[in-house]
């Protein structure tokens, strides 16, 4: 029994000592604060949060680097160190041009020779070549009655068949004909 109590006890002390860390009784200098992370939005939300439309977007959008939600001030110093040095490294490689060497300007020259002695044409030239020269100039013809509403069927019966099957097509909302239900 004595140790059901004491069990008891420590776990009461425990409750309220948790209870008075939540409440500040503890430590009256101690302020109860949110971090950032709970209060603040990042910068890619906060400019248009809750302005936009409410409708899913047709395109993607590239909504840029997401891991402020879960960085450490450890990790955002050590971005931004990253950040100073890469600026600092562009312009050192910015200042360096690099030239070709004389063996890259020889092998460069031989390509070069090569390719005109074996290879006067790219495939696109030889395409291009080998396609039928037409005139393009005249793609749209004008509208023609006769040519462009004629049947193109040279049996009668085929085009009294025609007839009478476009009779079924009476309206926007009609059935069809029988034959038309079936595949």
């Amino acid at each position: 029994m004595d140790s059901t109590e004491r069990i008891k006890k420590e776990f009461e002390e425990r409750a309220k000592t948790m209870k008075d860390k939540l409440e500040g009784k503890n430590d009256p200098n101690q302020k109860l604060e949110r971090e950032t992370w709970m209060t603040e939005l990042p910068e890619a939300l906060s400019k248009s949060f809750g302005v936009g439309p409410r409708t899913f977007r047709s395109k993607a959008v590239d909504v840029g680097d997401q891991s402020i939600w879960t960085d450490t001030p450890a990790d955002r110093e050590r971005k931004r160190q990253e950040a100073r040095d890469k600026k600092t490294g562009e312009k050192r490689k910015k200042d360096v041009v690099r030239q070709p060497t004389a063996e890259e300007k020889e092998m460069a020259e031989r390509v070069a020779t090569y390719n005109e002695k074996t290879r006067p044409k790219s495939l696109l030239e030889i395409h291009q070549d080998k396609k039928p020269k037409t005139d393009d100039s005249n793609v749209r013809r004008p509208f023609d009655r006769d040519r462009d509403l004629s049947m193109h069927r040279t049996n009668s019966k085929d085009k009294v068949k025609f007839i009478t099957e476009a009779k079924g097509f009476n309206g926007k909302f009609s059935k069809g004909s029988y034959e038309s239900k079936f595949l």
